[in-house]
């Protein structure tokens, strides 16, 4: 599936079964520990996103080597506190 990172902060997949439609499968803001950390994402796949954490710059470093950090895919609905949240979670995971 190809996909699109933002500066905002979300990774978005092309998910052809739903009319070819950019859905957002994550947003990594809320994953940021603080306002100087950024993500360089590096790919992703069915059920994670493979990515570069940076604290100060917004670009890693080529050395040392980066160490790739995974974190689960997990797209961004609007009621997941509700009764219904894990039923949206579960048919949105079904692309």
């Amino acid at each position: 599936m190809p996909g699109v990172y933002d500066s905002s902060g979300v990774l978005r997949g092309l998910v052809i079964k739903w009319g070819q439609q950019w859905v957002p499968l994550i947003q990594t803001s809320p994953l940021k520990k603080d306002k100087h950390e950024h993500h360089w994402v590096v790919g992703f796949g069915e059920k994670d996103i493979s990515c570069i954490v940076t604290r100060g710059t917004e670009h890693p470093a080529i050395f040392p080597h980066p160490v790739i950090t995974c974190f689960p895919l997990r797209i961004p609905l609007s009621n997941l506190d509700s009764h219904l949240g894990p039923h949206e979670e579960e048919y949105g995971a079904s692309f």
